[in-house]
């Protein structure tokens, strides 16, 4: 786990971006500077034990104090996270796995769709050119 760290941090912002699916940004100053693209974060929906089992996520977007993850909502926990408003404080594991090994010059085809997609943004940001069919 180089690099991952617990900690607790607040909801900057969580929108709704289609039927149950939301994009929560939460504040860090950790997960930006040290995750890859391709890892992810686990995350606690709230600071109580209920429910008990953090969540993976992973990391959809980074800035310089902020990462971003997609939420589908399919149970009570990620329910919970969907219904979190500005200034919540959650708690969270991160960031966690290998990522994607580095492209370089090389040329690389993206193929998937549904929540899985989310951890690719961070890989397409880093291509000079990205083409899509």
């Amino acid at each position: 786990m180089r690099g991952a760290k617990s900690d607790t941090t607040e909801v900057m912002s969580n929108r709704t971006i289609g039927d149950g699916y939301n994009l929560i940004r939460l504040r860090s100053d950790h997960v930006p500077v040290s995750s890859i693209p391709g890892q992810f974060v686990m995350v606690a929906p709230s600071l109580t034990y209920d429910p008990l089992l953090k969540r993976p996520f992973a990391i959809f977007r980074t800035g310089r104090e902020w990462f971003e993850i997609l939420v589908r909502t399919r149970g009570r926990g990620t329910r919970a996270l969907a219904d979190c408003v500005p200034g919540d404080r959650l708690e969270f594991i991160g960031p966690l796995g290998n990522g994607y090994p580095p492209a370089g010059r090389r040329k690389i085809i993206l193929v998937g769709g549904g929540i899985g997609i989310a951890s690719w943004t961070g890989l397409t940001g880093t291509g000079s050119r990205c083409s899509t069919a």
